[in-house]
């Protein structure tokens, strides 16, 4: 909104619509630094976020990962995705580290 405000603006003018993400993110970057009391309150409020239901429901998923129903893994061209997945992984020099829980899966699957 406060971009729509300072340079006078609707949400539908072209000018507006034409920002891509990358723009706009640089633009509300640099409020940010201009403006860090803003910068301190959304921080403030976003350590007070806390949703105990997302966080049972997330160490319930950590904990059942072996009880997983892998079934949808039949139906997937697994040696494919690897293939995919490892060219990816080197084309962009990255250093994979996997979850012990990804781990049995993909050895219950037939190795990584």
């Amino acid at each position: 909104m406060w971009l729509i405000n300072k340079y006078n603006v609707l949400p539908t003018d072209e000018r507006y619509l034409n920002l891509t993400v990358e723009q706009r993110a640089l633009l509300w970057e640099s409020f940010l630094l201009s403006n860090p009391q803003i910068q301190k309150a959304i921080d403030r409020e976003q350590n007070k976020i806390h949703d105990e239901e997302f966080e049972k429901e997330w160490q319930q998923l950590e904990l059942d990962t072996d009880d997983v129903q892998s079934d949808w893994l039949e139906d997937i061209d697994t040696e494919s995705l690897k293939e995919n997945f490892n060219k990816f992984v080197e084309d962009h020099d990255l250093d994979i580290k996997y979850r012990p829980q990804v781990e049995r899966l993909l050895k219950k699957k037939g190795g990584k």
